[in-house]
């Protein structure tokens, strides 16, 4: 069978490699799935729950607050962002009046816990 695709011209070895990834495409590419998904500063990730914003009208309030609130995505997810993204998107940034802020400390664990138990 592998001689029929050698005959005709058609072999793995010739085959037509990728071009080299564009670093601005690369990062173009990073700053979507960033707009998507928000790293926290304590290795996890969290995003916006899917349709947020449909039909508002015929969703009942206890819906529409839980639809605001943000989501942690979980282990399988945060592993594949984590190698997708550089160094440099992983980098804590810190802003002024952060709404992120609750987001970003795990009191709830002994382990990760900053603030030591009353």
């Amino acid at each position: 069978m592998e001689e029929d695709f050698l005959e005709e011209g058609i072999s793995s070895s010739n085959e037509e490699l990728p071009e080299e990834i564009d670093p601005k495409a690369l990062d173009s590419r990073l700053e979507m799935y960033y707009a998507v998904y928000y790293d926290v500063s304590w290795g996890g990730w969290i995003r916006t729950r899917s349709g947020r914003h449909k039909k508002l009208w015929k969703k009942k309030e206890n819906l529409r607050r839980r639809l605001r609130q943000h989501v942690f995505c979980n282990a399988t997810q945060s592993w594949l962002l984590d190698k997708m993204v550089t160094k440099y998107w992983r980098q804590p940034r810190y802003y002024v009046d952060d709404p992120y802020e609750p987001y970003h400390t795990r009191e709830e664990f002994l382990v990760t816990r900053k603030k030591p138990l009353p």
